[in-house]
């Protein structure tokens, strides 16, 4: 009975593909990558069980087994990629977080620009960020790194374009009220 509501291209079939990406989409986005992978064996299982999906791919994998292998290598070629790409956005995101910290801890404790003040010992970094201690995460964007894109695309540059707009019209409207409230 499941079978026949769930076959593929149904309303139903897409709406459960739909619910399914959005579980693992919301995973990703939160870098929890062990939920994001249980999700997806978890739908594959669903897929399995509760639609005639077996009978269409089964046969198309069987006929084109050089085609499926040159798109699972192409698929980690491009994530690996994107990741690289990722991971250098990730250290110039870290590197502002650390210089916007440090410069707001020495102007709040009167030090001068260029020391390495005591009380930010634990903030600071001595060497740069290793790849090698996100390895799970890196991996993780390789992997998913369809569902990661679109979380780039709508948290870090729409985001970021947004907070441009905000940035431009707060300091605008400040030095209005600067001028304002020292008339």
């Amino acid at each position: 009975m499941l079978s026949v509501l769930f076959a593929v291209g149904t309303i139903w079939f897409w709406l459960a593909i739909g619910g399914c990406l959005l579980c693992i989409g919301s995973s990703v986005a939160n870098e929890s990558n062990l939920w994001a992978t249980v999700e997806l064996f978890a739908s594959i299982a669903s897929l399995v069980l509760f639609t005639n999906v077996v009978s269409i791919i089964l046969p198309w994998i069987l006929a084109n087994p050089i085609l499926l292998i040159t798109l699972f290598v192409g698929y980690y070629i491009v994530g690996t990629a994107f990741a690289s790409y990722k991971w250098i956005r990730f250290i110039y995101s870290r590197k502002r977080e650390y210089t916007a910290y440090k410069l707001k801890f020495i102007a709040d404790n009167g030090l001068t620009a260029g020391t390495n003040p005591v009380g930010m010992r634990g903030f600071i970094v001595q060497d740069s960020p290793k790849l090698s201690n996100a390895k799970g995460r890196f991996i993780g964007w390789m992997t998913y790194w369809p569902l990661v894109s679109i979380s780039l695309f709508l948290d870090d540059i729409l985001y970021g374009f947004f907070i441009g707009i905000y940035n431009y019209v707060a300091g605008y409207l400040q030095r209005v009220t600067d001028r304002i409230w020292n008339s």
